[in-house]
């Protein structure tokens, strides 16, 4: 078993005693005669924080002290144990555990190795302290503030201070809650505070929290780009406010709510930096706007919540609404011909309609690049009959809509296909009638083809019943409907046929 010798002087004798100690420390040895016992150190004090104590004390002669030996215990028991041996008047007991109780000694030690008294013994209890500005808040507009006080029961007194000096501000009782005012200028403060608890033990520190003094706000200035206009419909127009502080709230309006938008500084949606103080956003224009010359503001509500006065950008902004789009609901191809489509659509109510154009091609995904059919610039014409075409062939057709301003709209797209060319219907050749007076000519008459594609009529004569196209060509004509067979013989019979032919040398 280790032991601590303790000389203890009674009635001018003496006496040693032996003390259980569970740290292995030096065998004390006698003094010489002429050696004095190190004295009791006095005011022996505590001050307490989290997880620890700060203890000192004071010895009424230091001469010949070599260290002072630390004792500790959980418990007001004698069951003692050297925790530190250190050379200064102080010493920071660490790592304890908060709201428990703890017990202190120290003595001194000579240079001879031998141990004086040792001090009254001192209790403490660590615990958590501590100081909350605004509930945590990082910011504020107002100097006066909350405060919220953070120290165990048994707390009596605190003082609070707006430097760490804490000159000039007394201790006051204890509360959980005070308003402080900050000292006056925007920019971050700190508040401190020390606790004394019901052993008028004070916090081995002060405490401290900080928060930021922000009583204005203003925006420098707020832009849009691309310069050029009028913006028309899916134009991206990008907003820019400067505002020199992060963290708050931008947006801009355009005219009477014609444009509302949140500006954004995290680097996203159009931000080129995030927390650079200048709030942006990509916008890309919708398409039932139209305006002209409207005011663009720029508003802004910092991080303290302070509204800076609302601004207007250099210029204004004006946006032009391409037309509305015409709906074709019919394509047709005319009966009888099959080198053409009719076409219809609703008109446009566009103000400032300036024509209709009408697009074809021979595959889908009909566009302004495409066969330009007709410019048409009567409002009220809403159809049109595309001619020239091949028969048996599908056509695709957009029609757009232009105003005055040369934006246009599309329409739906359609298709249809032409009419197959068949062959031209026969026509009727009327019985030949001889001419009066005469023994050799026949006259003959026929009705008018409408054929589409008609070419001519071809008149042919046999003396046979079978006429065809091998036989005597009497006519070929592309207008005539009648005809005089001459030279022939009396009384005689012949046979005639009408044959139509059309372009495509269909008969």
């Amino acid at each position: 078993m280790n032991t601590r010798i303790k000389l203890i002087a009674i009635a001018g004798v003496l006496l040693l005693t032996a003390f259980s100690c569970s740290r292995n420390i030096p065998e004390p040895v006698s003094p010489p005669i002429n050696d004095n016992i190190p004295p009791k150190p006095a005011n022996f004090t505590a001050s307490v924080g989290d997880r620890m104590a700060f203890l000192t004390w004071s010895i009424s002669d230091t001469q010949n002290i070599s260290i002072y030996r630390i004792y500790q215990s959980d418990s007001d028991s004698l069951h003692f144990r050297v925790v530190a041996e250190v050379t200064q008047t102080s010493y920071a007991a660490n790592n304890l555990h908060n709201g428990i109780t703890y017990y202190f000694k120290v003595a001194a030690v000579n240079n001879s190795g031998f141990e004086g008294y040792s001090s009254d013994m001192l209790s403490t209890v660590p615990d958590l302290y501590g100081i909350i500005i605004n509930d945590g808040a990082r910011y504020t507009n107002d100097r006066n503030v909350g405060l919220t006080m953070v120290a165990p029961t048994g707390t009596r007194y605190m003082q609070v201070s707006n430097d760490s000096t804490f000159a000039g501000n007394p201790w006051e009782n204890y509360v959980l809650t005070k308003i402080w005012e900050l000292t006056a200028g925007d920019q971050t403060k700190a508040v401190f505070v020390k606790y004394r608890n019901h052993n008028d033990e004070i916090t081995s520190t002060y405490y401290s929290a900080n928060i930021t003094l922000d009583t204005h706000a203003a925006i420098d200035s707020i832009t849009f780009t691309p310069e050029s206009q009028p913006y028309v419909a899916g134009e991206l127009v990008h907003f820019k406010l400067f505002a020199e502080e992060s963290e708050g709230q931008a947006r801009t309006t355009v005219g009477q709510g014609l444009i509302n938008l949140t500006l954004y500084d995290d680097g996203s949606r159009g931000d080129a930096v995030s927390g650079d103080g200048i709030y942006e956003c990509d916008y890309i224009i919708a398409g039932n706007l139209d305006f002209a010359n409207a005011t663009v503001y720029g508003n802004f509500t910092d991080r303290a919540s302070n509204t800076a006065q609302q601004i207007q950008a250099r210029r204004n902004m004006s946006v032009t609404r391409a037309p509305d789009p015409v709906t074709i609901f019919g394509i047709v191809p005319p009966t009888g011909f099959f080198d053409r489509l009719q076409i219809n659509w609703n008109a446009t109510p566009a103000s400032d309609f300036a024509q209709y154009r009408v697009y074809r091609a021979l595959s889908a995904n009909v566009d302004s690049s495409d066969y330009l059919v007709e410019v048409i610039s009567q409002i009220s014409i809403t159809s049109l009959t595309d001619t020239g075409l091949t028969a048996n062939t599908v056509y695709y057709y957009k029609v757009y809509v232009v105003d005055n301003t040369g934006l246009w709209a599309g329409s739906n797209e359609v298709h249809a296909s032409t009419n197959a060319n068949l062959p031209p219907d026969p026509v009727v050749l009327f019985p030949p009638v001889a001419l009066p007076g005469t023994h050799d000519r026949l006259s003959l008459s026929w009705s008018a083809s409408h054929d589409q594609d008609f070419l001519r009529y071809e008149l042919y004569r046999s003396y046979d019943n079978n006429v065809t196209v091998s036989d005597i060509l009497i006519l070929a004509s592309a207008t005539q409907t009648t005809a005089v067979d001459s030279n022939l013989a009396a009384d005689s019979a012949y046979y005639y046929r009408v044959q139509i032919m059309d372009r495509a040398g269909d008969l």
